[in-house]
């Protein structure tokens, strides 16, 4: 997954923006709530997989989910069931927050927030092109780790991947279902946890490769809002997660 922009050596890289980062998250695990923003040491959570992609910026684009095994199932095969989360406050690995670093540069720099996320499949044309059936792709966000879940098409709070921009935010922050992410503690610029899976319909798949980091096309895509040191509210800025 690729995120475009950021900070580089503690030097703005393009527009100033709140950098992000995906998290993938092992569901085998404990709930990591309250250790997310830890990347290393005595306090970094059990449930840590990694980050799967960021700014190019911060050297950590060029990574990909990992969906694990397959299922099969009577009308195809489904994929594991993966967690991440956006992290929309990082900067360089490091516990300090961007939002801490815009405090301390401006007294007005809490009015910092990002909002409006939204999370769509991007592309499939590596499936599409290849004459396949096209996967489906199921998620549910919630606020609550929910240790070992599988969730299946049709479940409880199980919605379909759009496959263009959502009209509206359907990726929420940690704290109380908020619109907002902002700089309050490092573990709530958080978003909700995410639980994804693929659904592959029924038909033959030749032996290969579909999609690969560069190629571009098996994407998914993420987009937010942000408003800046005068709490203006500035353009959407499209991310791709590849």
């Amino acid at each position: 997954m690729v995120i475009v922009s950021g900070f580089f050596a503690n030097k703005i890289v393009g527009p100033l923006r709140p950098p992000g980062q995906i998290e993938q998250w092992d569901k085998s695990q404990l709930d990591p709530s309250g250790l997310r923003h830890w990347e290393s040491g005595n306090y970094k959570a059990d449930a840590k997989i990694g980050l799967v992609g960021g700014f190019p910026a911060q050297l950590e684009s060029g990574k990909a989910l990992d969906f694990g095994q397959i299922d099969v199932v009577d009308t195809g095969f489904l994929t594991d069931t993966v967690i991440f989360t956006f992290n929309m406050g990082e900067v360089n690995n490091h516990v300090d927050s961007f939002f801490d670093q815009m405090v301390a540069a401006s007294s007005v720099g809490t009015n910092f927030k990002t909002f409006n996320h939204k999370f769509w499949v991007g592309n499939v044309t590596a499936f599409t092109s290849s004459g396949v059936p096209t996967p489906i792709f199921h998620m549910r966000t919630s606020a609550q780790w929910i240790q070992g879940l599988n969730i299946f098409p049709n479940g409880s709070g199980v919605q379909i991947v759009p496959s263009a921009i959502p009209i509206s935010g359907n990726i929420f922050a940690k704290q109380n279902n908020d619109v907002f992410i902002s700089g309050a503690y490092k573990d709530l610029e958080f978003t909700h946890f995410v639980y994804l899976r693929g659904e592959f319909p029924s038909g033959v798949f030749p032996l290969g490769t579909y999609g690969g980091l560069g190629k571009g096309d098996f994407t998914f895509k993420f987009s937010y809002d942000w408003t800046d040191i005068n709490a203006n509210v500035l353009a959407s800025d499209l991310k791709e997660c590849l």
